[in-house]
């Protein structure tokens, strides 16, 4: 595994802590935990995709793009 990933979701939570700070002390909708989740959950996305279009020898930016399409029309209403 590349030592950066682990690196690179704890920078993401940080951040992403840092905006769902800002967020509830306005007294926003999406917090703390919701901001955490989506910035981790995306570096995670771009991560992978990376990885696998590395091992597989095809271009990430293909990958992220139909894995993007099939998570947007297979989410629930």
């Amino acid at each position: 595994m590349d030592p950066s990933i682990p690196f690179k979701l704890v920078l993401a939570a940080i951040l992403g802590g840092l905006i769902g700070i800002e967020r509830q002390i306005r007294d926003k909708p999406a917090g703390l935990r919701t901001n955490m989740l989506i910035c981790v959950g995306s570096t995670l996305f771009m991560s992978i995709s990376t990885k696998v279009a590395q091992l597989l020898g095809g271009d990430a930016t293909r990958l992220r793009r139909r894995l993007f399409r099939v998570s947007v029309f297979s989410a629930p209403e």
